[in-house]
């Protein structure tokens, strides 16, 4: 087969803040996902057919976390696009292009529920959770989410890179 297949897919960079009252600035932590195949990376998943990314990132969220829409915090104003090229090891081998669209959100629980494609989760502060992304794009979107909730990027935000 030839040509180039065009994945779709969206998530959301997850974060809680808890703090000690007026004193002190909140803790941030971020949620980290590991899957069966070793990296770890945000939630996220395929769009399906006539969804939008919104409604997808918050579906892929509940499957893979347990984590549902009454439990978190849309932050307006914040996507993050990214793009890279793999190739289908597991399908018909072709070229494939994979746009992800993440959200971000701050979710009023912790206590997380994996799907079978996950097998451990952390909270983690920002420096952490950048050390333990795997992908030079998963820790690009963390970034600009961290740069956002501090007022330093105003913008919805796109990459694209390969990894």
């Amino acid at each position: 087969m030839t040509g180039i297949r065009v994945e779709r897919s969206a998530g959301f960079i997850i974060f809680y803040e808890q703090g000690d009252g007026e004193e002190r600035t909140p803790d941030r932590l971020y949620l980290v996902l590991r899957y069966g195949a070793g990296h770890w990376d945000f939630p996220k998943g395929h769009i399906e057919e006539g969804e939008e990314p919104l409604t997808a990132a918050l579906r892929e969220l509940e499957e893979e976390t347990g984590i549902k829409r009454d439990d978190v915090d849309i932050i307006p104003g914040f996507k993050h696009r990214l793009s890279y090229m793999y190739r289908d090891k597991w399908g018909d081998d072709r070229l494939v292009k994979k746009i992800v669209d993440f959200f971000l959100a701050r979710s009023k629980v912790l206590d997380v529920h994996l799907s079978f494609e996950h097998t451990d989760y952390e909270w983690l502060e920002y420096e952490r959770a950048r050390e333990r992304l795997t992908f030079p794009t998963a820790k690009q979107a963390l970034d600009h989410a961290h740069q956002f909730l501090g007022g330093q990027l105003r913008l919805d935000v796109e990459n694209t890179h390969d990894h």
